[in-house]
């Protein structure tokens, strides 16, 4: 369940937000609001804009970036952000972002990795295993061979059985490892191979659903050099913050929610589960779904309708109806697929606990004041403004009634005439002595595309610059 929620809180995601004090490193002022110089790098290096195709890659994507923030302080000026779909956007983003809050908070501002412990690391990587090994469905097979293997050698056991089972076909070399780290091997297996003599026949041991005979055939350790640990130690340091993080993340969340002692009762989770399936074969759910399901007509609204005062979820200080559990389920934190009745229950069944965990981390959230911390509101600000462009910029393209005889080019000669008139309302003014110092700073020919996304609700890490500009605007 952990990486459910937990990729994508390493980001640091910088962004721009109506402010009175002027920032110290901004690349653009667009009326009252700042473009952030590594609002712009970030944004510049992750981009899907074909950067070959433009003649100053850099500059063009600050302009795109400019008009974004034109068309989102217009729609602010309009009144846009007051819409109930901007506002339950909103809404959810704020509180998906405070909840990484909590983590930044509790778990990675505590993450401390010293120089021993990079060292011992580097150690560890200076060591490598190659292993023979031989995977059986069944352990009293198993267990047969490995006498024959210590009269014989694994490797001639091996190459008897796998003439037996695929004839010639069969080559022993398939089952010997070349040299592998630690890191290489999986901890449940590293465990015990480490402590394995060189040369004997191990197991057999339980792993995958197979039973495996295994021999340590070499171990050799590298020699380490002083400037070994100048060039490692970085790429060392990160490993060890990432594991640090995902191991105190899952311990933060143990701690959270063992005292609990969370159970779902089983007969209205049978009815919202088997409910909310045959709804995610229609549509996934959005925002406000009491209010769906008091007011909806499809036979899943109306078997959910009679379960709403049912107890769903019961701990050791609380409880929650079904009704209070859709006041706080956001789908769109949680994505949930139709493919599969099975696995789709087994989803809803963490989800059920997610939605619960993340109402005790906000309340967390509230006693510690972190949504007012500065990151936060303008990550939150990056988003609303992201969405009020896209729906500004869709309502520009409806200008015409008849959408079939407007072209691409007319399309975008009607949203930069738009973008020129904004710009006599909400002055421009780009730092240009800060562009030139990143644009000589940054690889201009990577031309490289990467999408980052959150893993616990499949977002962007971040919000990026609408990919269409060169392509259709």
């Amino acid at each position: 369940m952990l990486n459910r929620f937990f990729i994508g809180f390493l980001m640091l995601i910088i962004s721009c937000q109506k402010t009175v004090n002027e920032p110290i490193d901004y690349i653009a002022k667009v009326g009252d609001s700042y473009i952030l110089t590594d609002e712009l790098i970030r944004s510049f290096e992750f981009s899907m804009l074909d950067k070959r195709t433009m003649a100053n890659p850099l500059e063009e994507h600050l302009e795109f970036m400019i008009a974004e923030l034109l068309l989102a302080n217009q729609a602010y000026s309009i009144g846009l952000d007051t819409l109930s779909s901007i506002q339950n956007a909103v809404k959810s983003i704020t509180e998906e972002r405070i909840i990484e809050e909590v983590f930044n908070t509790e778990v990675l501002d505590q993450i401390q990795i010293s120089e021993d412990e990079i060292e011992a690391e580097l150690e560890k990587l200076a060591v490598q295993f190659q292993l023979q090994y031989l995977p059986l469905t069944g352990k009293q097979e198993a267990e047969r061979l490995k006498q024959d293997a210590e009269i014989q050698g694994l490797g001639n056991v091996i190459a008897e059985y796998r003439n037996e089972m695929m004839g010639n076909s069969g080559r022993t070399a398939d089952y010997l490892s070349p040299y592998l780290d630690y890191t290489s091997i999986d901890p449940v297996l590293l465990n015990q191979i480490q402590e394995f003599p060189v040369g004997t026949v191990q197991g057999p041991i339980e792993y995958n659903g197979q039973w495996i005979l295994i021999e340590v055939v070499d171990i050799k350790r590298s020699p380490i050099a002083p400037e070994d640990f100048e060039s490692k130690s970085e790429s060392i340091r990160k490993v060890l913050y990432n594991r640090k993080a995902m191991e105190q993340a899952e311990q933060f969340v143990t701690g959270v929610m063992e005292p609990k002692q969370l159970s779902t009762r089983r007969e209205p989770f049978n009815v919202l589960n088997k409910a909310f399936f045959e709804w995610y074969g229609d549509e996934i759910p959005s925002y406000d779904l009491l209010n769906r399901v008091k007011n909806g007509t499809m036979a899943y609204h109306k078997e959910i309708r009679q379960i709403l005062s049912y107890e769903l979820i019961k701990t050791v200080d609380d409880s929650w109806t079904v009704q209070q559990f859709l006041e706080e389920f956001r789908p769109a934190r949680y994505p949930l697929r139709d493919d599969n009745f099975t696995e789709f229950t087994n989803q809803f069944a963490d989800v059920i606990a997610l939605v619960y965990r993340d109402h005790i981390l906000l309340n967390l959230a509230q006693k510690n004041n972190l949504a007012n911390k500065s990151e936060v509101e303008r990550d939150i600000k990056l988003w609303e403004q992201k969405w009020l462009y896209q729906h500004l910029r869709n309502t520009i393209y409806k200008t015409s009634k008849d959408l079939e005889s407007v072209t691409i080019e007319q399309r975008k000669n009607t949203l930069w005439e738009s973008i020129d008139s904004l710009k006599l309302v909400h002055k421009v003014t780009i730092n240009d002595q800060r562009l030139d110092e990143i644009s000589a700073s940054l690889d201009l020919t990577n031309t490289t595309q990467i999408q980052l996304f959150k893993q616990n609700s499949n977002r962007m890490a971040f919000p990026m610059l609408d990919p269409n500009w060169k392509k259709n605007y």
